[in-house]
């Protein structure tokens, strides 16, 4: 029987394989998708919304990211897993509502700048 030791400095790791680049990539992504919330929230809202509008909803986004990635690097490899395609489907949810926006709306009403009108879709 063979023992192998770990390092006692690698930090959390599954079979001796270091996570350091799935929790960079995820504060990465995470780091992007939030600040496009922060940006949808409060510097470019539709006309007519009030700043605080969507704060709240903007304050629990930012809570649950926090908490998100302290949480990763001391979780096991499935939980790891899941926390990370949950956070990965809320994002491209959100990225598919702006896609489709594109193509329902003109591109400039969905930001309410109208410096073009024109009907129809966007490919036309």
């Amino acid at each position: 029987m063979t023992l192998v030791a770990s390092r006692p400095d690698a930090g959390p790791t599954d079979n001796g394989r270091s996570h350091v680049a799935e929790l960079w990539w995820l504060r990465a992504a995470t780091l992007v998708a939030t600040l496009h919330a922060l940006d949808d929230a409060v510097l470019h809202r539709q006309p007519g919304v009030p700043p605080t509008q969507h704060l709240p909803a903007l304050a629990v986004l930012s809570l649950v990211a926090v908490a998100g990635l302290l949480a990763f690097s001391r979780c096991r490899s499935g939980v790891r897993a899941v926390l990370a395609l949950t956070f990965g489907a809320f994002a491209t949810t959100d990225g598919a509502t702006h896609v489709m926006h594109l193509f329902v709306d003109e591109p400039a009403a969905t930001r309410g700048v109208h410096a073009r009108r024109r009907r129809g879709p966007v490919w036309s």
